[in-house]
């Protein structure tokens, strides 16, 4: 954000405001001498046009009359405009100025006036200390396994997991070793269900007839006393969502607490708890992009009252981060997409760069993996491409020799793979033949090389 600018707009509109308010006064108070009042309304109007003219503090300016069009200014509507036509006209035009200085300014950050960009060291700096209060907070949480688990799955939605992953693989199978100890979770199905969605995530077998004490004997559902509590429905809900194919209970559970959720949204609760609701019911938090979701959850952190401070501040700060990151491949990415030229010269094609763009980064989020962003984005850019090649452009006659054309080369470079494969199997066993004859010895791990040929 930017606060000096913002600051020259309120400044602007303060002025006009309350010029504005004397104009009305005068309009009230002398009701019966119309032409008196239209004078002095004229002479405030103009007072208030050198106000603005000669108002050069920055670069945001409204100007009296204009015919031409200038560079480098700031213009309404497709150009600039007399704003002070009509009264009441300063205040529309002055909004849409603060409007658009803290648009501009509100979207570096999530912090309202931090902006990454040209302060990346001080950032960076500052993310590697909240960093490693994190992980101290990780190694100091308390043995309770409830405190640990919420911690990891606070970690998780906020975006931050991929800093501490083997902190978190520790934790985890700390907490799968010691499972058979009931004590802490016999009675709380939050609990319970936080755990086995933890557990499953993270690639451990539970089976499912863990929420066998909830359920209903009789009924062979879960117990309605559980209906009100609306924290168990919704970690219950997220968890029903890693149930296996055939897994009875937890097709169960996902009808039990959709049913029950969708109940819940007509009463009474609290505004976050009723967000995470609404949210859950839309797409499960299985299904969602991790880093679109984190954009979320920080908001919804931010007024928990169980809120950390360091967290949310270090939650901010590395989605700053990494969305700078992302700018800059995604910069790059156009550079590549514009010399390409198929933009231009295909033009019947969708420009998906973008689009593709997030499919990548909802593949990959973490800022290590940019060449796998990389891959991603031009591939599925290219595909489209020839998806509407085949759709919109081409005719019948011309796609058989095209995807004939694919074929041929499809069949060329396995060919050219099959060659180099052979090739790199006997310089390796040339070299390994070497390497033994010289030194008498095995040779390295390291020098093998796995090749697999195809017929």
């Amino acid at each position: 954000m930017k606060p000096s600018g913002i600051l020259r707009v309120r400044d602007l509109y303060s002025v006009l405001t309350q010029n504005e308010s004397i104009s009305a006064s005068n309009t009230l108070t002398q009701p019966s001498n119309h032409r008196l009042v239209s004078k002095n309304m004229r002479e405030k109007r103009e007072e208030r046009k050198l106000v603005v003219l000669n108002s050069k503090r920055g670069n945001l300016r409204l100007v009296k009359k204009s015919t031409k069009r200038r560079r480098n200014r700031p213009t309404f509507g497709g150009g600039e405009r007399n704003c002070v036509k009509k009264a009441g006209g300063e205040r529309t035009c002055v909004k849409k100025l603060m409007q658009t200085a803290e648009n501009e300014g509100a979207t570096a950050s999530l912090s309202g006036g931090e902006q990454v960009a040209g302060q990346g060291e001080i950032y960076t700096r500052r993310a590697k200390s909240l960093k490693e209060k994190v992980r101290t907070m990780i190694e100091n949480v308390s043995d309770q396994p409830l405190d640990q688990l919420e911690l990891i799955d606070t970690l998780q939605r906020l975006g931050l997991a991929y800093h501490f992953v083997i902190e978190i693989e520790k934790i985890i199978e700390k907490v799968y070793i010691n499972k058979n100890n009931v004590t802490w979770k016999k009675e709380n199905l939050y609990a319970l269900s936080l755990e086995f969605r933890l557990l499953r995530q993270h690639g451990y077998n539970v089976p499912q007839e863990v929420f066998n004490s909830f359920i209903d004997g009789k009924m062979g559902n879960f117990k309605v006393c559980f209906c009100e509590d609306t924290k168990a429905m919704l970690s219950l809900h997220e968890a029903s969502y890693y149930g296996l194919e055939g897994e009875s209970i937890m097709e169960e559970a996902w009808q039990f607490t959709t049913k029950h959720l969708k109940n819940l949204e007509s009463t009474y609760m609290d505004s976050n708890l009723a967000m995470e609701v609404k949210h859950a019911l839309e797409l499960p938090l299985h299904w969602r992009a991790l880093r679109i979701e984190a954009r979320w959850f920080i908001d919804i952190y931010e007024r928990r009252k169980d809120m950390n401070e360091i967290l949310l501040e270090f939650a901010k700060l590395d989605f700053n981060i990494v969305q700078g990151i992302y700018q800059q491949e995604l910069k790059d990415l156009s550079s590549w997409w514009k010399r390409c030229g198929l933009g231009e010269t295909l033009s019947f094609a969708r420009d998906r760069l973008v689009a593709s763009f997030l499919w990548g980064m909802g593949t990959a989020f973490e800022p290590q993996f940019g060449y796998c962003r990389s891959i991603i984005t031009k591939s599925f850019v290219l595909i489209t491409v020839i998806d509407d090649v085949y759709d919109v452009y081409g005719t019948l006659k011309n796609l058989k020799l095209f995807t004939v054309l694919l074929i041929a080369i499809l069949f060329l470079l396995s060919q050219v793979s099959n060659t180099l494969d052979l090739l790199l199997y006997h310089k390796e066993q040339a070299a390994e033949s070497e390497y033994t004859s010289q030194s008498n010895a095995f040779p390295p791990p390291n020098l093998k090389v796995k090749v697999m040929i195809k017929p």
